[in-house]
């Protein structure tokens, strides 16, 4: 019910909505609620498909609930939609980290300084 909500509520209004629902699926990873926050960018992507923030946040949850191939597939989306993103370089990294690929980790690391800085764990080569 409440998915069927936010779609219609999605649909109906324009861009302060996208925000409100990025503000919720933040408060859900902070919280490890999972499952809640890919329910609601879901229903976010299926109206709003180029949404950046929305990609990298259900990426995130997506690799966190180890479903690393819908991780990637949300993350590689969102980089190549904004390629200078330091934040989904960085996810993108974490998880070809998390999937056992260093040397693809190291690659998207050195596209974006801030992902070195913030990933420690992959300075050691």
């Amino acid at each position: 019910m409440l998915f069927r909500v936010l779609k219609n509520l999605i649909a109906s209004r324009a861009h302060p909505v996208e925000g409100d629902v990025l503000d919720h699926a933040r408060g859900f990873l902070k919280e490890s609620q999972y499952e809640e926050a890919i329910g609601i960018l879901t229903a976010l992507l299926d109206y709003r498909p180029d949404c950046v923030e929305g990609l990298v946040l259900r990426g995130i949850a997506n690799r966190e609930t180890a479903r690393l191939q819908e991780a990637l597939a949300d993350l590689e989306r969102a980089t190549n939609l904004a390629p200078g993103d330091p934040r989904g370089l960085s996810e993108l990294a974490s998880t070809w980290h998390a999937l056992g690929d260093n040397r693809l980790a190291l690659e998207y690391c050195a596209r974006a300084p801030a992902c070195a800085r913030a990933h420690r764990a992959f300075r050691i080569v």
